[in-house]
């Protein structure tokens, strides 16, 4: 976690001296957010269907 902290600075420096606006790092990096969010949800159904407790048969 911290590693990849320290690490945005570094890579953001190094894409604007590539010449990658700011403006397109942002906004690559919201959808990377974005992407994220979509696939914690489908973990999240999952998992959630993996620990329903089923009621029990009489």
């Amino acid at each position: 976690m911290v590693f990849a902290t320290a690490m945005g600075p570094g890579i953001t420096g190094f894409l604007i001296d590539a010449g990658v606006p700011y403006s397109w790092q942002i906004a690559g990096m919201g959808i990377y957010c974005l992407f994220g969010i979509f696939v914690m949800n489908a973990v999240r159904s999952e998992v959630q269907s993996r620990n329903t407790v089923l009621p029990a048969e009489e």
